[in-house]
């Protein structure tokens, strides 16, 4: 039961951190391939980038946790949830910024 719980921890600070990042990566570049029209590119690459980050960062955030039977896994959920917060504490100051 405890290596359920130290997988979920470890999926959900990958999610917070892989679906913004893909996110706006995808944005960035299907606005450069399609061009800037009303934003549609940027919008299309958030739905898909978004979705995208979410498995994507669960899945690796699961792994990185409990690869050699969660040995590091205090260290591994110390160094997903920082950086999660981190991203998260930049995305809210650059949201407020404009």
């Amino acid at each position: 039961m405890r290596k359920f719980f130290l997988g979920l921890l470890g999926a959900i600070g990958g999610a917070a951190i892989g679906a913004p990042l893909l996110a706006m990566g995808l944005a960035v570049l299907f606005s450069e391939i399609y061009g800037t029209f009303e934003g549609a590119a940027a919008m299309a690459g958030v739905s898909l980038g978004g979705v995208g980050g979410l498995v994507l960062g669960a899945g690796l955030g699961a792994w990185l946790v409990l690869r050699k039977g969660g040995a590091n896994a205090a260290v591994a959920l110390a160094v997903l949830w920082g950086t999660a917060l981190l991203a998260i504490l930049v995305f809210t100051l650059l949201a407020f910024s404009y």
